[in-house]
């Protein structure tokens, strides 16, 4: 669209004030297509045709009958009321071809110019010459004037026939006492005139023609800019010389909250921030706004943000305005309001960066903080701690009130961590109830150690969410570059290991990365391994610990404890093995599995 009006604009020369959007164009009342125009000028045709007529017939009536003394009833007299009866008739029957070119087209119009004006040339050449080898008395005098008088009058309300028929009416009687010689002489002088009135006339047409056909181009482009500007996609701006705004849409005015008339006369540079120039690919530039419209150089794309009370953004583009001698004399160009555009762009990086329910940094992004926090200084890899946290207890908030409690609770937790490490650290959510802490330039393992219990405290006090109060607790897994990894992956990995042996410890806790801890990692998952295969091979047993009544001593009961006889570890104790089944799904199977055997070892001992 906008460069389609700017093509329009340059083929037209009408751009923006200096550029014609100053003025609104109209449509011209020139031209002859609507049918109350073409009845208009046949009676003016008509009136003074009738008008001429009957004055050149009452002239030669009293000129014959009154200073020569011609009968009334004579020859002479009886030509010329048939020759005025002829040319009123003739008055209203050129009417008819006349209308028929009119409705047709307006080509026909200039047609019937060119035609009369060439038959007033051609029937003057041929009274110049009849008069020139006829006898020049009286009558022969009287009866040429009647002839022009009759195609003046057919043709007065054409002005290059009436000019042509009052020049022959002239040069015929001023010849009127001279030879043949003068007479051709003259008569050839007419005719080559002749040509070169139907000449001038056909320019005229062809420059009445370009001027109408740039008109309409200058009507078309106009209701375009104002077709383009009403639809809020774009507008148009100008300046002068030294950047004061010549002409502005009004939208944009209204953008700023402004009236049209306060922003005319005020630099350009006043309604845009310094500090928010950007490029066509979003990267800030070193130059201002203002610096770029001093400049004299095109410029496109160039995104800047606008002074008002909301944030709008815009994308200029402007082209420099050149004089005669090649000077800088301002710009004109268009905008776009990108306000819509940047404002999806931040949510679309909301949502590949940061996690929508927290609104912490997601995996994504929290591993690319740690790669940039890790990158090599001067060829020395830089100090760094790195915070795992799993909540202790989520799952059970999450299976007895429901996930939208879960949610809020997560809420409120992200907010307590952002409040315990502060400012210099980059707090993530990693997905579930898993967190990680991003911590830069510190190795200080007391002070790591002092900020993971002040989040294990903070996060175990009480929440309260509709009315239920709920607790909590947090394991925390901490290891620290570059000894305990030089790159984001080995890292993360030996942190991780370090929070499997916090909640191997009881929870509640936090463990530094040790070394041994990889043989405890790969001990643990053999030993997932084994218990996912436990019960398939029949290796889990219950026990029986009898309840007993404290008052009576009597035994009132029994409690079904599962037991795990590991074929090459031995006796495992559930402390070691519940927890994992916990983590890993299959607390739920073997619960289900003891229930069944002590109900069918109960119904065999009966």
């Amino acid at each position: 669209m906008g460069n389609r009006l700017r093509r329009a604009i340059n083929h037209t020369g009408t751009p923006p004030q200096d550029m014609g959007l100053s003025p609104r164009v109209t449509e011209s009342t020139t031209t002859f297509d609507r049918p109350s125009d073409m009845i208009g000028l046949a009676l003016v045709g008509v009136r003074w045709g009738a008008l001429i007529n009957v004055c050149c017939g009452a002239a030669l009536i009293w000129w014959l009958v009154v200073a020569n003394g011609v009968p009334v009833g004579s020859t002479v007299m009886q030509t010329i009321f048939a020759c005025l009866g002829a040319a009123l008739l003739l008055d209203g029957l050129f009417l008819i071809p006349a209308f028929g070119r009119f409705l047709r087209s307006r080509e026909g119009l200039q047609g019937v110019y060119l035609f009369c004006a060439l038959s007033a040339a051609t029937s003057a050449l041929w009274i110049v010459m009849v008069t020139g080898i006829s006898q020049t008395d009286w009558q022969g005098k009287s009866l040429i004037l009647v002839a022009m008088g009759i195609g003046t009058i057919a043709t007065a309300f054409l002005p290059w026939a009436m000019i042509a028929r009052l020049a022959a009416a002239v040069l015929v009687i001023s010849l009127m006492g001279h030879g043949i010689e003068m007479k051709i002489m003259v008569a050839v002088v007419c005719l080559l005139a002749s040509g070169m009135m139907i000449s001038l006339d056909r320019r005229r047409h062809a420059i009445f023609s370009n001027l109408e056909d740039i008109h309409r181009k200058a009507v078309s482009a106009q209701l375009m800019v104002e077709s383009f500007e009403q639809s809020g996609r774009g507008w148009f701006w100008q300046t002068d010389e030294i950047g004061r705004v010549t002409y502005l849409s009004e939208s944009s005015a209204r953008k700023l909250g402004k009236a049209l008339e306060d922003v005319i006369g005020t630099p350009f540079s006043d309604f845009v921030s310094s500090e928010s120039v950007e490029d066509g690919h979003g990267v800030a530039t070193d130059r201002t706004f203002g610096f770029t419209l001093t400049a004299g150089v095109d410029f496109s794309d160039l995104m800047v943000r606008a002074k008002a009370e909301d944030e709008v953004w815009w994308s200029i583009s402007g082209m420099a305005i050149h004089d005669s001698r090649g000077r800088c004399i301002g710009f004109r160009g268009s905008g776009i309001d990108l306000t819509d555009q940047r404002k999806t762009e931040a949510e679309a990086r909301q949502l590949a960066n940061y996690d929508a329910l927290t609104g912490l940094a997601n995996r994504a992004m929290i591993r690319k903080t740690l790669e940039d926090v890790m990158l090599p200084v001067h060829g020395i890899l830089p100090n760094c701690g790195l915070m795992l946290l799993d909540l202790d207890r989520f799952k059970n908030v999450n299976d007895t009130l429901g996930h939208p409690v879960g949610d809020e609770l997560l809420k409120i937790v992200s907010k307590r961590l952002l409040r315990v490490v502060g400012q210099g650290c980059q707090v993530g959510r990693l997905g579930g109830d898993e967190f990680q802490v991003v911590v830069p330039e510190f190795t200080d393992r007391i002070e790591l150690g002092r900020m993971a219990d002040a989040i294990i405290d903070r996060l175990s006090l009480p929440y309260d969410i509709e009315g239920v109060s709920i607790r909590i607790g947090a394991s925390v897994g901490i290891a620290v570059a570059p000894s305990d990894g030089v790159d984001a992956d080995e890292l993360t990995r030996n942190a991780d290991l370090a929070l499997y042996a916090a909640k191997g410890a009881g929870k509640g806790v936090h463990r530094f990365y040790q070394p041994d801890m990889h043989s405890e990692a790969d001990d643990r998952r053999a030993l997932e391994n084994d218990l996912r295969e436990m019960l398939v091979n029949n290796e889990l047993s219950v026990v029986y610990q009898p309840i007993v009544d404290a008052q009576t001593e009597r035994v009132v009961g029994f409690e079904a404890l599962a037991r795990w006889e590991h074929p090459e570890r031995g006796q495992i104790p559930p402390s070691k093995f519940i927890p994992i089944a916990e983590e890993i799904g299959l607390v739920g199977r073997i619960g289900e599995w003891v229930m069944r055997e002590a109900c069918r070892e109960a119904a065999t001992s009966v």
